[in-house]
């Protein structure tokens, strides 16, 4: 490892030392909400330090779960307290977000997971810098490095979460340079988290186990923006290096060596105009098809993902309706040495494809969905949206989802069913706070009937209450 890896990891070691300190004397919980009524902006001299935070309390439920031997309904409690703090000079920004993720109240424990539990965990702690004007003609440089979150694009392949309790972070720095009319290329290479704890026990303890970073897995690419190439629409495209091998004694994978080209052509909604989002990319490399150490087959990897909608605004009213399209490639023939089964990568599927946390039950691999989207917002006040798709495999032989239900003979069919998924979000307390109400309805298709091993318990249904506060 190079000397500036080294010094990375000491700073992160510095930072998490503190934090455990933090932890042990008051709680995360505790601490944060000590400061949840007190949002604060103070400054000394050139500099100005910024304070925010966010609490949230979710309850989700789920009748006729879709897994293999499970209950026959499910439900959890969750809770997310943020901190964040940043302190600002003229060009330079130091930020530091604290994180506390944890469950409560799962009757089955093998639903809990790193994505809803994820204790006392300092989730950013970077150094930014811009300069504007640095170039002959104008435009901006930048550059970031530590710990941080960032959407790249739409989020589609590597975002932060939103509804999931515990969120996507990266190790490592990115760069970027920006015109005056807002074209824009970011290079970057990261590590992304390895959240933790993962084990069941500790999961339910809501153990404090802080996470892991390796360059055994790690990304790079380049991302580039423009709203200048063709009016009116938003360009993007982005080149995307994924590398991964195990971690002797830690971490067992699929030994992944992946590369992603995407583009996306996005209209922004406005009153009475049409919009769209068409987004696509291919990927190639190869992988394992298990990550036990004993697998040294490599598959060589020809696969896909592609985002449609096209929607119209009316021109008062705040309606907005569209027709949507999702596909994703799956895996035609597993005995064969090819793999199409497309990798989502470290992009978030709520905006898209519903819920995760206790449901996911829909996901961005072996798919075709089309489907018609109703979005309401009147005014700056409550939104309501409503989303029917049509699912089916893209292949019949691979397996659905992250779920494992799979008829390898292909009998049980295509078609999975149809999923109606409902939200609304009501602000609260001058928008200090936000009542998140929603819902999916899946109707089982062939492939749920048939399946050898789908659950058998009936059509799902998920329902979920959030509150969160901000300050």
């Amino acid at each position: 490892m190079t000397g500036g890896y080294h010094t990375l990891k000491g700073f992160v070691a510095v930072v998490q030392n503190c934090f455990k300190k933090l932890v042990a004397m008051t709680g995360m919980s505790v601490a944060l909400c000590a400061v949840s009524g007190v949002g604060a902006v103070a400054s000394e001299g050139d500099w100005s330090l910024d304070v925010s935070g966010a609490h949230r309390v979710m309850y989700e439920y789920l009748d006729n779960p879709f897994r293999q031997n499970r209950q026959n309904d499910e439900a959890i409690v969750s809770l997310r307290n943020a901190l964040t703090v940043k302190a600002h000079s003229r060009n330079w920004e130091f930020g530091l977000e604290l994180h506390d993720a944890r469950a409560y109240g799962a009757d089955d424990l093998r639903n809990l997971t790193p994505g809803i539990v994820n204790a006392a965990e300092p989730l950013q702690y970077y150094i930014r810098y811009r300069q504007k004007n640095a170039f002959a003609g104008g435009g901006e440089f930048g550059f970031q490095a530590g710990r941080f979150t960032w959407p790249l694009g739409s989020g589609r392949v590597i975002g932060r979460n939103g509804y999931r309790n515990t969120i996507f972070s990266f190790l490592g720095a990115r760069t970027h340079v920006a015109s005056e009319n807002g074209n824009r290329l970011d290079a970057f290479w990261m590590m992304p988290v390895q959240i933790r704890p993962n084990g069941l026990q500790d999961l339910d303890d809501n153990k404090v186990k802080h996470d892991r970073f390796s360059d055994d897995l790690w990304l790079g690419g380049v991302f580039g923006e423009s709203p200048t190439l063709i009016p009116g629409v938003t360009t993007r495209g982005y080149a995307i290096w994924l590398e991964e091998e195990d971690t002797p004694g830690k971490r067992e994978s699929l030994d992944r060596s992946l590369f992603t080209l995407g583009a996306q052509l996005q209209k922004k909604r406005a009153a009475g105009v049409w919009d769209f989002d068409m987004e696509g990319a291919i990927q190639r490399g190869d992988r394992r098809a298990t990550a036990n150490p004993l697998d040294i087959t490599d598959l060589d990897v020809r696969a896909g993902f592609l985002h449609a909608e096209v929607g119209y605004s009316l021109p008062e009213g705040g309606l907005n309706l569209a027709a949507t399209y999702d596909f994703a490639s799956g895996d035609d023939d597993s005995t064969d040495d090819r793999s199409g089964l497309f990798d989502p990568l470290l992009g978030p599927i709520r905006g898209d494809l519903g819920p995760t946390g206790l449901f996911t039950l829909v996901h961005r691999n072996n798919l075709s969905a089309p489907g018609a989207r109703l979005l309401y917002k009147p005014g700056n006040t409550w939104d309501l949206m409503l989303h029917w798709q049509a699912v089916w495999l893209d292949s019949a032989t691979d397996a659905f989802g992250r779920i494992g239900v799979q008829d390898p003979t292909g009998a049980a069919g295509t078609f999975a069913g149809h999923q109606i998924q409902m939200r609304t979000r009501v602000p609260l307390l001058d928008n200090k706070a936000r009542l998140e109400v929603g819902a999916v309805a899946f109707r089982n298709g062939e492939f749920f009937e048939n399946a050898p091993n789908a659950s058998g318990a009936g059509n799902p249904f998920f329902t979920y209450v959030s509150l969160e506060f901000f300050f």
